[in-house]
Order: C-alpha cells, then sequence, then structure tokens
C-alpha cells in the first residue's frame, strides 16, 4: 500500500502558482497517494487536477494520516490570508515559497518559522534572501518541475527572409513586468516596421486595461494585445507564433516561460537580474547566443499589489533603456543564425533538466530521503538531504537528534571491496568511481577500494585468461597503486591492498555494475546516460567525489601535463575519441560513424565558433594507426595524439575490413582483445596509455564521441567540456 502526501494549494490551467501545485502531485503520484486540498476553492478549476490525484476537504480526517504535507499556495496575500492553516498536522509540514526581490514580507518569516518544518525555493538567489530576511528553518533550492515535453516536441524553429519576425511576451500587466519599457524598447528599436513585429499576451485582468490596449493601438500598428486564460493547445499554439521571447521584468522568483521557450529550441531576451540571471548564467557557460541578457541594475522599490498593501518588499532592479533597445536589435539582426540546429539543440537539452521527468527523483528525496545526514548546510542531493537543522532530522528518522549528534541516519559505515571485472579499463574505472560516488554520498564514513589484484581476479571469476582485460601481471599486485596515489582513508595501510585478509575483512564484494542504482553507466546503456536531461547534474556529483578522493600518480600526471603544456595550452581543443569499428557492437543500431562523420563534426565545432588553424588544436585518441592518417590528412599540423599508445596496425585493419558484418561485431578484434589473448603481453603500460589518453581528452574545451565507458569518463572528469555526439 503506497504511503500518501497531501499538497495544499491551488490548482487552475494557467496560473504560476497553480505550477508548484501540478509539479509535486505529477512527480510524486507514482510512489505515493497524493491527497489535494483546495485552499481556494472559489478560484481552483479542478479539471487541472492530475489524474489519479484524491481531491480532500481541508477539514478531512484522512488528510492526517499523510506521511508528508506540501502547502504550495502563496505563503500569504494579506493580513486576513490564513490558507498556510489548512495545511494537516502531518510528520513534516514543508512549504514552498517564492518571491522577486530582495526582501520577503516579515510576516512570511514569521509563518514559516512557526508552522513549517522546512522551505524549498525555485531559484538559487531565494535561499540567500530567505536567510537574510530571518528564516530559520533549513531552506532548499528546489526547481519547479514544468512539463516540458509538448515544447521539446515543437519542430526546429525556421526563419526565412519573407516572414515577418515576432517577438513575445506571455504573462501579466503588473507593474513588475514591465510592458510599458518593453514597448518602448520596441518602438525606438523598429518603429512601425512592417518586417517585425511584437505580440503580448496578459493572462490576467487589470485595472484600466481598456484604456492601456486603446492607447497601444494608437501608437503602433506592429503591435498586437490579447488577454484572458488560453486552454493548453492554444497555448501552445501562441508560444509557436513567437519567434523568440522577451521579458525586461523588474524581478522574477523563477520564470516558466522562459524555460518553455528555450525548450521549444527558441532564443529569449531576458533581464540579467534575480531568477533570469541564472538562467543566462547556465546558458552562458554552454555556448553563446543561446539567450541575450539586457542589463539591470538600476535600484527601484519593489511593490507587489496583491501582498500586504504592494509593501515596498526590498529592491528590483530596472534595466537600462539602451541595453534593452539593443538586445532587440541585435536577436533581429542574428535571426537567421539563431535558429541554428546546434543552438536549438543545446537550448532543449538545458531546458530538459528542468522536466517533470528529469527533476522527479529530486522531489521524492524531500519525502522519504535514502540518506539523510547533519551537515554544515542545507542541500538536496541525489536520492537524499543534508541539513543543519536536528528537528529537521529526528522527524524524518524518528530517532532523537540533539544539535551536536552528526552521525549518519540511514546505516553504519560499510566497508566494500570493487572486484575487477574482465573489461577495457575504463569499465573497471567506472564501476569503482560509480560505487565510489552511490556509497559515499549516503553515507562518507565509508570505505571503498578495489581489488584490481590479477591473481584475485582470477581466481574470483574462475578464469586463467581474459577477453579484454590486459592491464597487468601478478608481479604487479593490486594495480590500483601502478596508476593511482592510496585513496584518503584514516587507517588503510599499502598492505590493506595487497592482503586479502586485511582487504576483505568486514568487508562486502562488489561484483556487478551497480545496475539497480545506476542502469546507464555501462556498454550500450551509456546513450540513454548521455541523452538524459540528468547528465550534466550526474557528471558534476561524480567529478565531485572524484576530485576528493583520486589523484593520478605524480608520474603519470606529470606526462599529461607535459604534453598539455607542449602541444595543447593557449588553443581551443576539440577532443575527439574515435573507435575500431568493432566497437559498433556497444552503439545504438550496432553501427558507428565513419571517420569522415567525426571530422565533420569538428568543423562545424570550428565554423560555429569561428575557430581558425591558429587557434585550434584537435587532440585524438584511437586505438587504430588508419584512423590517426585519416584525421592528420583531415587537418593537418592542428592534430595532436599520444605516439605511445597502442594501436592496431593497418595490416589488422586490412584483415578487419575483409570480414562479413556478423563477423565484425564479435569481440576480439580491438587492441585490448589483440593484447589479452596472450598474457605475456599484459601490463601496466597499456592502463598508463588509455589514462594519459582520457585525461587529455578531458582537458579540451569540445568532445567529439560516441558510446563508450571513455566518453562516460571524459564527461565527470570534466565536467564542463561540451559534449558532441557523433552520430
Amino acid at each position: 500500500m503506497k504511503k500518501k502526501v497531501n499538497i495544499v494549494g491551488k490548482i487552475d490551467g494557467y496560473t504560476g502558482i497553480a505550477r508548484h501545485t501540478v509539479a509535486f502531485i505529477r512527480t510524486l503520484r507514482d510512489a505515493y497517494d497524493c491527497n489535494f486540498l483546495d485552499t481556494r476553492p472559489n478560484e481552483s478549476d479542478l479539471r487541472a487536477l492530475p489524474s489519479g490525484t484524491l481531491a480532500l476537504q481541508t477539514y478531512d480526517r484522512a488528510a492526517t494520516e499523510a506521511l508528508v504535507s506540501v502547502f504550495t499556495d502563496v505563503t500569504s496575500n494579506n493580513a486576513h490570508d490564513y490558507n498556510w492553516q489548512k495545511v494537516p498536522i502531518t510528520q513534516r509540514k514543508y512549504i514552498y515559497s517564492v518571491f522577486d526581490s530582495t526582501k520577503i514580507p516579515s510576516e512570511w518569516v514569521d509563518i514559516i518559522n512557526v508552522h513549517f518544518d522546512a522551505v524549498f525555493v525555485p531559484s538559487f538567489f531565494l535561499v540567500g534572501i530567505y536567510r537574510t530576511c530571518g528564516v530559520r528553518k533549513p531552506i532548499f533550492h528546489l526547481p519547479l518541475a514544468i512539463d516540458i515535453g509538448p515544447f521539446l516536441a515543437f519542430p526546429d524553429p525556421i526563419v526565412t527572409n519573407d516572414d515577418s519576425y515576432v517577438f513575445g511576451f506571455i504573462g501579466s500587466r503588473e507593474r513588475r513586468k514591465n510592458l510599458e519599457f518593453l514597448i518602448h524598447c520596441f518602438i525606438s528599436a523598429f518603429g512601425n516596421s512592417t518586417c517585425v513585429s511584437l505580440r503580448l499576451h496578459c493572462a490576467l485582468d487589470f485595472e484600466n486595461d481598456v484604456e492601456f490596449f486603446e492607447t497601444l493601438r494608437q501608437r503602433a500598428t506592429n503591435i498586437e494585445i490579447t488577454h484572458g486564460a488560453l486552454n493548453a493547445d492554444d497555448y501552445l499554439a501562441l508560444v509557436a507564433s513567437i519567434d523568440c521571447f522577451v521579458s525586461y521584468s523588474l524581478g522574477e522568483g523563477y520564470s516558466i516561460v522562459p524555460r518553455e521557450f528555450l525548450a521549444a529550441g527558441k532564443p529569449v531576451i531576458l533581464t540579467d537580474s534575480f531568477a533570469h540571471a541564472e538562467i543566462l548564467k547556465d546558458l552562458r557557460l554552454i555556448g553563446d547566443n543561446l539567450a541575450f541578457g539586457v542589463d539591470a541594475d538600476i535600484p527601484t522599490h519593489a511593490h507587489c499589489p496583491h501582498v500586504y498593501d504592494g509593501g515596498p518588499f526590498g529592491i528590483q532592479f530596472e534595466p537600462i533603456l539602451l541595453s534593452g533597445i539593443q538586445a532587440l536589435k541585435d536577436c533581429y539582426t542574428q535571426r537567421h543564425s539563431l535558429s541554428d540546429s546546434d543552438l536549438v539543440t543545446k537550448r532543449r537539452s538545458w531546458a530538459q533538466a528542468y522536466d517533470i521527468s528529469a527533476l522527479t527523483p529530486l522531489y521524492r528525496s524531500i519525502i522519504e530521503p535514502a540518506f539523510a545526514r547533519k551537515t554544515t548546510g542545507d542541500a538536496l542531493e541525489f536520492g537524499g538531504i543534508s541539513t543543519t537543522d536536528a528537528n529537521l532530522l529526528s522527524r524524518i528518522t524518528g530517532r532523537n537528534y540533539s544539535a551536536g549528534f552528526t552521525d549518519n541516519l540511514r546505516q553504519k559505515p560499510e566497508k566494500l571491496v570493487v572486484i575487477g571485472n574482465d573489461g577495457g579499463f575504463f569499465s573497471l574505472f567506472n564501476r569503482f568511481i560509480s560505487y565510489l560516488t552511490w556509497t559515499l554520498t549516503e553515507n562518507p564514513e565509508s570505505v571503498v577500494l578495489p581489488d584490481w589484484r590479477v591473481a584475485a581476479m582470477q581466481k574470483y571469476w574462475g578464469k586463467k585468461t581474459f577477453t579484454s582485460f590486459c592491464y597487468g601481471t601478478h608481479a604487479d599486485g593490486n594495480i590500483w597503486l601502478k596508476l593511482f596515489e592510496p585513496l584518503p582513508y584514516a587507517n588503510i595501510t599499502l598492505d590493506t591492498y595487497e592482503k586479502t585478509s586485511d582487504l576483505y575483512e568486514y568487508a562486502s564484494i562488489r561484483d556487478d555494475f551497480n545496475e539497480e542504482k545506476e542502469p546507464w553507466l555501462t556498454y550500450i546503456h551509456a546513450y540513454k546516460l548521455y541523452k538524459s536531461p540528468n547528465f550534466p547534474r550526474w557528471r558534476h556529483w561524480y567529478n565531485l567525489h572524484l576530485s576528493a578522493y583520486v589523484r593520478l600518480r605524480p608520474e603519470i600526471q606529470s606526462r599529461i601535463d607535459a604534453i598539455h603544456e607542449t602541444y595543447l595550452r593557449g588553443y581551443t581543443v576539440i577532443s575527439a575519441h574515435i573507435r575500431h569499428p568493432s566497437h559498433g557492437i556497444e552503439q545504438p543500431g550496432s553501427r558507428l560513424p565513419t571517420v569522415e562523420l567525426f571530422c565533420e563534426r569538428i568543423r562545424a565545432i570550428m565554423n560555429e565558433h569561428s575557430l581558425n588553424l591558429d587557434s585550434t588544436r584537435v587532440f585524438l585518441a584511437t586505438d587504430q594507426s588508419s584512423v590517426v592518417d585519416e584525421v592528420v590528412g583531415a587537418f593537418g599540423a592542428l592534430v595532436v595524439y599520444s605516439g605511445d599508445a597502442q594501436r592496431t596496425t593497418l595490416a589488422q585493419d586490412a584483415a578487419f575490413a575483409q570480414l562479413s558484418d556478423a563477423e565484425k561485431l564479435v569481440e576480439g578484434f580491438q587492441v585490448q582483445h589483440v593484447a589479452a589473448s596472450n598474457p605475456d603481453n599484459w601490463s601496466t603500460t597499456m592502463a598508463e596509455d588509455v589514462l594519459i589518453d582520457t585525461y587529455l581528452l578531458a582537458k579540451g574545451h569540445h568532445f567529439v564521441h560516441i558510446t563508450s565507458n571513455i566518453a562516460t569518463a571524459v564527461a565527470y572528469i570534466n565536467p564542463r567540456i561540451q559534449m558532441h555526439y557523433c552520430e
């Protein structure tokens, strides 16, 4: 039987605050029975309630049986707004709160501190603002989950010379949205030009709307305005009709509509402050011309007409007029290039991280976290919660936590030994890092160690020889120590790595690929990992633990640094990992792109970023000598590659080319298979070569790749490198 969760708020099909209610129900309903308690029956529309949700009256006793209650409405509009009191008394009471200035109402501070166990906010900047204003309860950043699937399904935007370019705004006409400023900027930039238009839609009615609309018609013939609530189909049609979304808002607490336009692949123009600044910062890290920012640093008192007589509540920021005009002109001038397929893909990929499916694990982690621990800060992580608040920990676990109690809440520390497997080097490495990351996230006091001793692996797997493993011999002992420094655990000596009695004392052996928690880590499944909207977050998560625990041996690190310093430093580096065609067995559809396709992708990156021969280097990692010849033939002196790496010879490649398609998809033709077939060839040198190539790949700015364990490793060795899947 599913446990119950209460979602207490407003529901309809068009207001932003109702989206909060929908987000929690949509992310939680598969794992929990969701009760909906309507705070505003006179305004809500139950037709918008997600299916499978039980609508209860706020006084129903059944609501008190829930595990958690989440309040999703406005914290409080005025002295007579007691909606927050409709939240049933349950084991935990959460509030999802949002505001759009540098200060929240003091009444909100009191409500949160007295009546809730934790507050969740949709934007990073709000964490500091709520804390500064006096909120003492734990404050967690939890992005608002949006159903962006319909926007991802839009065809890629196309701009032609014949069509009028349409700027658009969707929101309300309240002062904060700054519509008069937007209109002034548009008229200043384009006048009454018939080649460009501005489409405004205001969902909510405001005072003097009729007068405003009439005045607008007299000022410009290329501005049109509509108002009123839209159904889903009409809303999608409106978004489809606009080429670029513009918001010159004075302040935003989250900003849903820009994310929807970005999911549709379209550019946006936003004031560079508050939640908009977070969007722009993320997009600038991904690439240029995904969005346009407008300088906004003129302080103005923040008034909210619906909240406690309008305020003021801190400061918002007016945009600079010339910057607002120039952004419109720049976007229009570049309108054709802004629909480039690579830019469209980057916008969509960024927006996917805010989809309901992507954020569901994070939402569920606040209900029943896999782990909860006492730390020096408040943060949601994959599967769990870290917090300074002993009261919240006690409510989550049912245990009595004093302020000084810092033990992990889920389980006692454990010791895991990850036994090596018959695979390529980064098959072993990624398995180990996966267990290290997951285990230490759940319990930082645990110990995760590798057993890469050849004799132990042969005994455990019942094999005298291997198909792929060729990275050391019996005499090398635990090969980890030949490649990496000892892991930074207290009371773990070098003898522990080598002596079976010490290594396995009180330990559990892990011989799988951590599939239960990481089903897409290896083999062909990694394609799904790369395409997942959670992939950017995953990359940073793995890198956090890699950086903290794993260090290359100094002599290997020195070789990497020397190559980079001599051949790559000061250039924009495009890394490429081009695999032997027998690796087709690991690809979706069992097919590999040709070397020429890789070269075309490299050229496209150079063109997009205006890179020339003097500013660019191509770092190539491959297990084929013939590939080196082809890429050098295409790019000449730009190509850098390791001369020491072992590769299949031209004769071996020619023999492989004569095989049938079925024979080509059989293991045995890759360079590690050739080496593994004869134990006399086993050597840690091959592991060193692969490590050096992979860490150099990760030092690039762009990475062209397919599905491989090396590509997966590069993704988290450098979580900022731009990855370009070649297909």
